[in-house]
């Protein structure tokens, strides 16, 4: 929750940053898809705003349905960077599933040519 905190003064002060590579984002589009039970036909992922840090080693941004206009939060590292990247998609859909606090909804996590990535239910902390 910190990290989209974070993203939200950061795109505010700096301004959006486009960073996300075509096969990054084909990457997601395919795992959210899955997670989604939709053909990948059926999103149209853009690069939101991205490439600032969030701790630990790993960037926070997010991605645009551009079909549905749903805004992802996405945290992303290097290929290094999974191991922990899915245990925090883990720990926070474990703390997700018990519906006693409110957190972002872990929807999908993958990797791609040279990235890896977990997707989150984007929470709108900007007003």
């Amino acid at each position: 929750m910190f990290a989209q905190l974070w993203s939200c003064f950061a795109y505010k002060r700096l301004g959006p940053r486009m960073s996300t590579s075509t096969e990054t984002l084909t990457a997601m589009r395919d795992s959210l898809s899955k997670a989604l039970d939709k053909a990948p036909e059926e999103l149209d992922l853009q690069a939101g705003m991205s490439g600032f840090g969030g701790g630990g080693g790993a960037s926070v941004g997010s991605v645009v349905d551009k079909v549905s206009d749903t805004r992802y939060f996405v945290k992303s590292g290097g290929l290094n960077a999974y191991n922990m990247l899915n245990a925090e998609f883990e720990g926070v859909k474990d703390m997700y599933e018990t519906g006693t606090i409110s957190v972002p909804r872990p929807i999908a996590k993958g990797t791609s040519d040279a990235r890896s990535f977990a997707i989150f239910e984007h929470l709108n902390f900007c007003g």
